[in-house]
């Protein structure tokens, strides 16, 4: 019995030992009899690292929302509809992750006491003496890749009669413990995780799918047809001492919770294996797979290339399952694939699989904005752009849904402009800059990735979440917001300031790549590794110093738009005395700027920050750009910086070369993406990198024209830039509303016609081709 001096508080766990070094599951049961359903039950539910709700048997919700050590995120839920008249079961899923960085999921935080916490209005509902918990012992979650792992999700998982149905009412919990609730002084009220704020996005969408067919068949003694009919709702059943090796596709990149029910087949193994597509694979000498040489062009060719790049769950059957009552198994964290390979090894039973398939999960994105132009190719290339940013947003924007799920500021940057254009919704966007707020270091700069459990700085990325904050000021007008933030960005100056040398440029914030003490990335380029210039060995970097520079110049703005006229006045100054600096020190007498002061090595991307910064500017600017798309010795902007390659060709009046721009995409289709990749080339790693889905800003805010002229959209600016297209239409959702825009190029000129909300401001510069 706890002490009278230190009462519960609610937070609950088992009372058995437990592995504090590996990631363990933990089983919780409530049990409450009511004479009548409650009007309401609203309900406060968290945990540490995450769970997963069910009330009678029916799943409830997942979360908690990612957080850190500052702020635990609940989600609020009113159970009332779940609830009945009698006995009501509730239970939960926990996983709880060790503390140990690097042996548990980079983007979860997890604090010295796990536990499960539900609170309810009804207070006989809540968590604490009355509820019963236990381990979860035949499932284990590992890392897919001991090279490199930031998910650690996969499992290896057995099928327990005893534990089978565990959230069921029905479910017999007699030989279950009493769960131990901790004490008032055993957890903070101050601190994480019992201090907490409630979830401030949309809980994530659950949709039943089933998958699209069977694809191909590696090793079977049935048909294609044979799968299928399983796959759309009928059974297969294995011979005893058999192997089947059969691979499925959903038909499309998606995200989603896969569900296994089959029957008998005691002891048999299914291995069920995630991959995004097919490809080639030259083995590494080392033998770690994650170093293997992978090349992929059709994404379809299961003919001349295998599963690449695959994560797999390990199921051994229990052999308990019936047809009325199948054994079930379903890995407690979402799954990215296009396609699923079953192996399937059975011993002295036959197998039944009964069913196979998933639900969809993301976050419940409603885009509005549709676009149409002369050139039917850009029709797909919206399409699985669109999908890509979907499969880019659960709880954060992710760099990519199959190997990370991390919150990065220059990706984040990028996808939260595309939610803005096709969506209008900041939710996500707000709890991204306050996420990247509070990740802020003693030094000045942010994580570039957060939430993030350990630390990952790339400098430049600072800049991005200023960026990020500029946008928001644009299409949503908020001082609050701005205000909120500001004192980050000057700490931000701050750091590059200190990294000012006698020559006005900024130092090198590193000597390298990856693993030193900050990683000074800027992009993909093949010529730099791991996508830092090679000029930084050799003295001050000039994308940092441009980088830094941009930075400033959109501080000047946000701090002129909450009134700190002087602030804004300093930056602004600061910016003109580092444009100057990168002219004298690493500019050649024709205008281009070298990738260093000492260097004679020159980047597209140096160039494009030139001109978005203003150092290249008319008709040194334009020549200087025309160089860049022509000359293929030196490093070209990936997707990663398409955005602001495109901005450059906006701002120097060389728009028509976004045909060009668009050769990469048409070539995605090309080769049966459904989604955009992180990066080019046949040897590109992830499929499915948000930062990619440029048309989504493109062809709203460029073909049609549709941005703000004034913060908060207070003013609508429909200027479209026709660049190689003839006629263009569409709807444009915008914080104020619809924007209509059609137009059509005749003899040069362009006619436009415009329907905007009423009351709202609209300018339309003169536009010509």
């Amino acid at each position: 019995m706890r002490h009278p001096m230190n009462p519960g508080c609610g937070w609950i766990w088992t009372a058995e030992e437990y592995d504090k070094f590996s990631p363990v599951f933990c089983l919780m049961r409530g049990k409450v009899t009511l004479s009548e359903i409650p009007v309401s039950a609203i309900s406060k539910i968290t945990a540490d690292s995450r769970y997963r709700l069910y009330v009678n048997g029916v799943s409830v919700c997942q979360g908690p929302c990612k957080g850190d050590n500052h702020i635990w995120y609940y989600e609020e839920v009113d159970l009332a509809p779940y609830l009945r008249v009698g006995e009501n079961t509730l239970a939960a899923i926990v996983l709880r992750y060790p503390q140990d960085h690097n042996n548990g999921n980079h983007a979860v935080w997890r604090m010295a006491n796990p536990g499960f916490f539900l609170e309810c209005e009804q207070k006989a509902l809540s968590s604490g003496e009355n509820w019963k918990a236990r381990l979860l012992t035949t499932v284990t979650v590992r890392k897919a890749n001991e090279f490199f792992e930031p998910l650690c999700i996969t499992e290896n998982a057995a099928g327990d009669k005893e534990t089978a149905g565990w959230y069921l009412p029905e479910y017999d919990d007699s030989g279950w413990l009493q769960a131990y609730e901790y004490g008032e002084r055993e957890m903070s009220r101050s601190i994480a995780p019992r201090f907490m704020k409630k979830r401030p996005i949309p809980l994530l969408y659950e949709t039943e799918r089933q998958f699209d067919k069977a694809f191909c068949i590696r090793q079977s003694q049935f048909t294609k047809a044979d799968w299928d009919k399983m796959l759309k709702g009928g059974c297969i059943t294995i011979p005893a001492h058999s192997h089947e090796i059969v691979e499925i596709s959903a038909g499309e990149l998606t995200t989603g919770y896969l569900q296994l029910a089959i029957s008998e087949g005691k002891a048999s193994s299914v291995a069920i294996t995630c991959s995004e597509s097919y490809g080639q694979v030259e083995k590494s000498e080392t033998g770690i797979p994650f170093l293997d040489k992978v090349t992929k062009k059709d994404r379809c060719d299961c003919e001349n290339g295998v599963l690449t790049h695959t994560m797999t769950d390990h199921y051994t059957v229990g052999g308990f399952g019936t047809a009325d009552a199948p054994e079930s198994y379903e890995p407690f964290w979402f799954r990215t694939f296009r396609f699923i390979q079953l192996d399937i090894q059975t011993e002295d039973q036959p197998l039944t699989i009964c069913r196979f398939s998933y639900r969809e999960t993301g976050y419940p994105l409603q885009p509005v904005t549709e676009v149409s132009t002369s050139d039917e190719t850009l029709a797909p290339v919206w399409d699985i752009s669109l999908r890509t940013l979907k499969r880019c947003m659960h709880e954060t924007y992710e760099d990519c849904p199959f190997y990370e799920q991390l919150q990065y500021a220059m990706d984040s940057r990028s996808e939260i402009l595309f939610t803005y254009d096709v969506a209008a919704d900041d939710r996500m966007a707000r709890r991204a800059m306050d996420d990247f707020c509070r990740s802020q270091r003693a030094d000045g700069l942010i994580n570039c990735c957060y939430p993030s459990y350990g630390p990952n700085v790339i400098p430049g990325f600072s800049i991005y979440y200023i960026l990020m904050i500029y946008d928001h000021m644009m299409y949503f007008g908020d001082k609050k917001l701005v205000r909120k933030y500001l004192p980050s960005v000057e700490r931000i100056f701050q750091f590059y300031e200190n990294m000012l040398g006698e020559d006005g440029l900024v130092q090198p914030t590193s000597d390298g790549g990856m693993g030193k003490r900050y990683w000074s990335f800027v992009d993909w380029a093949p010529q730099w590794e791991s996508g830092v210039p090679g000029a930084i060995q050799k003295g001050p970097a000039t994308f940092e110093s441009l980088i830094y520079c941009i930075g400033l110049q959109h501080g000047a703005k946000l701090a002129e738009y909450v009134g700190f006229t002087q602030l804004a006045a300093d930056y602004t100054a600061r910016a003109e005395a580092l444009k100057a600096a990168i002219k004298e020190n690493c500019s050649d007498p024709d205008g281009m700027l070298r990738d260093g002061p000492d260097v004679k090595e020159y980047s597209q991307q140096v160039q494009v920050f030139a001109v978005l910064t203003g150092i290249l500017t008319g008709d040194t600017a334009r020549d200087i750009m025309l160089r860049t798309l022509s000359d293929d010795t030196m490093a070209k902007c990936t997707v990663a910086m398409g955005y602001y390659l495109c901005r450059a060709l906006e701002m120097t009046g060389l728009y028509d070369h976004m045909d060009t721009v668009w050769e990469l995409w048409r070539e995605m289709i090309r080769n049966n993406m459904t989604t955009c990749v992180e990066s080019p080339g046949e040897t590109a790693r992830s499929d499915c990198h948000a930062w990619s889905a440029l048309i989504l800003h493109e062809l709203p805010a460029v073909t049609l024209g549709v941005q703000p002229a004034a913060p908060g959209y207070e003013v609508i600016c429909v200027n479209p830039v026709p660049g190689y297209l003839t006629h263009a239409q569409g709807t444009v959702l915008t914080p104020r509303g619809e924007v209509k825009v059609s137009w059509r190029l005749k003899d040069g000129k362009l006619d436009c016609e415009v329907a905007a909300p009423e009351g709202v401001k609209v300018i339309m510069p003169a536009v010509s081709k």
